[in-house]
């Protein structure tokens, strides 16, 4: 309950500077603070609000860069999915290549604890359904390279994989507008975003 009642001071304190300085040097850093706490607690219709006021009044900030690509992110469902990049062997890879399968796109790194916590459920997955036609395409947000094949030895989840360059700060993070790691969504067969997911939720 106290962390709760912090979280609400927190965001009402940012929401209260977003509102009365909205110009100031500050306040894109604030706002997407604002607009990440809103959509990691479930509040998306305000998060969105937060996120079109950035790409609106600071669309040239890493903020405003960052919440353009959220906006598409929480947009993404029904679409289909434009996503390319190098493997972690630097051989070209896109997720039209998964058509005809159900495709579950997770963004990770090896330093996200929460990622390491669902893996072994995106692993049991991935064993029980992929004779069925699902696969897992993953997205690496790792800064530094040099850990991850160590941490697949170590942890599995051998899926294909795009490497993303600059990590967290690479073009394809900014471009999904990525917040929190694991970030994951599930891919029709026809290429179609079919929605957001998590581990807990990706059986059903």
């Amino acid at each position: 309950k106290v962390q709760q009642e912090a979280q609400e001071w927190w965001l009402k304190q940012l929401e209260v500077f977003a509102q009365r300085w909205p110009q100031s040097t500050d306040a894109s850093d604030a706002i997407v603070q604002l607009a990440i706490s809103l959509e990691l607690t479930g509040r998306t219709d305000d998060a969105r609000r937060w996120y079109g006021q950035l790409v609106k009044d600071h669309a040239r900030t890493n903020a405003g860069i960052r919440a353009r690509g959220a906006l598409r992110r929480l947009d993404l469902t029904g679409k289909p999915l434009q996503l390319a990049g190098r493997s972690l062997e630097g051989k070209p890879i896109d997720a039209n290549q998964f058509r005809g399968k159900v495709t579950l796109v997770v963004f990770w790194a090896t330093w996200a604890k929460p990622y390491t916590d669902d893996l072994p459920k995106l692993i049991a997955a991935h064993t029980k359904y992929q004779r069925s036609g699902f696969e897992i395409l993953g997205v690496n947000l790792d800064a530094d390279a040099s850990g991850i094949q160590p941490y697949l030895l170590k942890n599995g989840g051998k899926w294909p994989h795009i490497r993303v360059p600059g990590g967290t700060d690479g073009q394809l993070a900014k471009d999904f507008g990525i917040v929190t790691v694991p970030t994951m969504f599930v891919i029709d067969k026809t290429g179609r975003v079919a929605g957001g997911v998590t581990a807990d939720n990706l059986e059903q």
